[in-house]
């Protein structure tokens, strides 16, 4: 990974009820999703980090950037997706 061999710290996490996340019997909404990633940034990031999401991935990006903008350090959106 080129970022982690240029010495960044680099997560890759599943939002609720993708990949090999739980999937909790919960309504899914973009707030589950940012909420998520927001606790997750600061929990564990713990620093004001650049967010890249893709499709559903960078509408949840951008949701949490505009939801937790302390913890937020960029975007980078590819083929971010509308509003679910």
């Amino acid at each position: 990974f080129p970022l982690v061999d240029q010495g960044y710290t680099v997560y890759c996490l599943d939002l609720l009820g993708f990949g090999l996340s739980e999937k909790p019997v919960i309504p899914y909404s973009p707030d589950t999703w940012s909420n998520q990633l927001g606790n997750f940034l600061r929990e564990i990031v713990k620093q004001p980090a650049v967010l890249a999401g893709n499709s559903l991935g960078g509408f949840v990006a951008l949701a949490t950037a505009a939801d937790y903008p302390n913890e937020t350090a960029g975007l980078i959106l590819l083929n971010a997706a509308g509003r679910y």
